[in-house]
This record gives structure tokens, C-alpha cells and sequence, in this order.
């Protein structure tokens, strides 16, 4: 099993397809044609984060620890981030919604009402961000069940069962929408558990033998995925959860096998130890383009399905290269609002004029 200090290339290789595919399917969500492309994206990405949390989940701290040390990381970033794009929201959020042809109104005690309820809705500032309170809640409630049934094989499997049975009771008949995204951890948590029973039984070592299984799964996949409705994890709106949970989880298993496969690529690992800070702030550049803001945003949506995907991935470049500048000067000055636990720049300075 992985620890939780091990890096491992491939789970950063496969972090950087998630967040890739986010990015991309951001941008062409206002495309005209490209929309089989934004039902494929959708249909995983998010799953594909939440099956890599849980592959590398530990409960090895206390609990007490754990818990303070993932607040800091996820927690601090949402609210601080949540909070610091309603400046721009308020100032501009009118102009850019019609633009969009979209409504958007701003109420600043609802807003901070939503921030703090955090449960997905209501964060027309950022609208990524409800990942990060949803894998909070995911996190700790799942710390909580394995230390309950990790003596036995067997209880994995009983509380794998109780998982799968939560979510689709909770996706049919859960109507009151509770704090913290705990809705997500109750409907997508299978995806979370089977990441962490993929470490642990060392599934990959058995299911990534075999390429014909891989290809087997990605075929299921795609085909649930086409027979679904196109989903919104922000909202919950699933479709048919069994061919969307089957898709999510056989496309992710699919993506993390072509990165362990791959095993060593400086780019997209770079790109995987950046995913808090893409999700923070690629959307800025694609809502510029996505304003009618200039020729690109027109061709956007008035050309052929070549020519937008074509533009909607260098507007995703961008973007991605945008947020990573983005991450890197944060870096330097408050490293804990991108999720680091580094020193400041001020910080280093200082330790090395101590020890020189």
C-alpha cells in the first residue's frame, strides 16, 4: 500500500489527465459542436480525482492530526480563495453573465452564507471550488469508516457493499442538500473507497497485467457514458447513476493505467503537483475567451467541431499555463493558499541568513 509521503510519477501523471480534461471541459462547454467531447470529459474527470484520493489515502495519523493537516491543505485554500474572487465577481459578474447570456445575481449575505455551508451551490465566483470542501468531507468521513472495519478483509467488503447501497439510496431519495458536500461523499464515495481497496488488495498488480482488460473496461465505459446523460458533479446530476458511476470508475481505471504505463513524464508530472492551483484559477482565462471577448470566443461557436476543439485546446493550454504562473508566485509569498506546506520566500531568506 502506498504511504502517504510516497510519490509516486504515475498517480501524478494520472492527477494531470483529471485536471486536464476539467480544464478542457470548461472550455468547451459553450462550443456548439463539441458537445460528445464535454459528455466524455465529464463523464470521469472528477471521478478519476476522487479514485486517486483514495488511492493514496491513509489513516496512518491520528485523527485529531489528520484532520488539521487537511484542513490546512484543502480548507484554508477554499475559503480564502471563496471569498477573494467576489471582489471580481461583484465588480464584473453582471457585465460577463450577459455576455454568456446568463443571469447572475449577488447578494452578499447569501454569498457568504453559501461559502460557509459550502455545499457546492451558490459559488458563481469560482464555481471549481466545490471540489475542495467535497474532498474535505470525503477524506475524514472515510478516515472514520476504515479505522472501523480494518481489522478484516471481510469488513472491506461489507462497508464497499454498505457504500454502494448509501449512494444510490441517498441519489434517489436524499432531498435536504447538507453542509460541507457531504450529498458527494454519500453518492460518489464508492469511486473514493475502490480507489483506496485498488492500493490496498494492490489491484494493479493483477488488473494492469492484462491490456485486454483494460480495453474491456474503456469500452464499457465509453458505452455508459453515451447511453447516460451528460453529468454535473457540482449539482449531482448523475443521470443513471449505475452507467454513471460504471463509467467513471472503469474511464479511471483506464487513465491510470495509460499513466503507469507511461510511469515518467516531466510535464504532465509537473502538471499533476499543480492540480490545486489549475482548479483555482484556469477559469479566469476561460471565461475571457468565453465572454465575446474577441475572435477566438466567436469561433468558439460558430465554426466547424475541428476548429473549436482545436481553439478550446489552446484555450485550455493557456489556461493551465496561466494557472501554473499563477501557483508559482502564490507559492512564493503564502504557499498554504495553493494547499504547500513550504516556507515563504521571506521565511527562506531568513533561514539562510541565519545560516550563513
Amino acid at each position: 500500500m502506498v504511504k502517504e509521503n510516497t510519490r509516486l510519477s504515475f498517480i501524478d501523471i494520472a492527477k494531470a489527465f483529471a485536471i486536464i480534461f476539467i480544464v478542457l471541459g470548461h472550455s468547451v462547454g459553450y462550443s456548439e459542436h463539441c458537445s460528445l467531447v464535454f459528455k466524455f470529459a465529464y463523464s470521469f474527470h472528477v471521478y478519476l480525482f476522487f479514485f486517486l484520493s483514495g488511492y493514496t489515502f491513509s489513516t496512518n495519523k491520528k485523527f485529531t492530526v489528520f484532520i488539521k493537516t487537511k484542513f490546512k491543505r484543502i480548507m484554508i485554500p477554499y475559503y480564502f480563495w471563496a471569498l477573494a474572487f467576489l471582489i471580481p465577481y461583484a465588480l464584473l459578474g453582471k457585465v460577463i453573465g450577459s455576455n454568456l447570456d446568463k443571469s447572475t445575481t449577488f447578494n452578499l449575505k447569501d454569498t457568504i452564507f453559501n461559502i460557509i455551508y459550502a455545499s457546492g451551490n451558490g459559488l458563481q465566483q469560482n464555481r471549481p471550488l466545490w471540489f475542495l470542501p467535497a474532498l474535505f468531507s470525503m477524506v475524514c468521513i472515510y478516515y472514520l469508516l476504515v479505522k472501523l472495519t480494518s481489522k478484516k478483509k471481510s469488513h472491506s467488503i461489507i462497508l464497499l457493499g454498505i457504500t454502494v447501497i448509501a449512494s444510490f439510496v441517498c441519489y434517489n431519495f436524499l432531498n435536504i442538500i447538507l453542509p460541507m458536500c457531504i450529498n458527494h461523499v454519500l453518492i460518489i464515495g464508492p469511486i473514493f473507497y475502490i480507489g483506496y481497496l485498488f492500493n490496498k488488495f494492490d489491484l494493479k498488480e493483477y488488473i494492469f497485467k492484462h491490456f485486454y482488460y483494460i480495453l474491456i473496461l474503456a469500452i464499457i465505459g465509453c458505452i455508459c457514458t453515451f447511453f447516460n446523460i451528460t453529468i454535473s458533479y457540482r449539482v449531482l446530476t448523475l443521470g443513471n447513476l449505475i452507467l454513471s458511476l460504471i463509467a467513471g470508475l472503469f474511464l479511471s481505471i483506464t487513465f491510470v493505467y495509460i499513466a503507469y504505463k507511461i510511469n515518467c513524464n516531466k510535464l504532465l508530472e509537473y502538471i499533476g503537483k499543480n492540480t490545486m492551483g489549475i482548479l483555482i484559477f484556469h477559469k479566469i482565462l476561460i471565461i475571457l475567451f468565453q465572454a465575446k471577448l474577441g475572435i477566438i470566443s466567436t469561433l468558439m461557436k460558430n465554426s466547424n467541431i475541428l476548429v473549436e476543439l482545436l481553439i478550446c485546446m489552446l484555450v485550455s493550454i493557456l489556461a493551465i499555463a496561466f494557472s501554473i504562473l499563477a501557483t508559482k508566485i502564490v507559492k512564493l509569498f503564502f504557499p498554504t493558499l495553493v494547499g504547500e506546506n513550504g516556507k515563504n520566500i521571506f521565511m527562506r531568506k531568513e533561514i539562510e541568513h541565519t545560516n550563513n
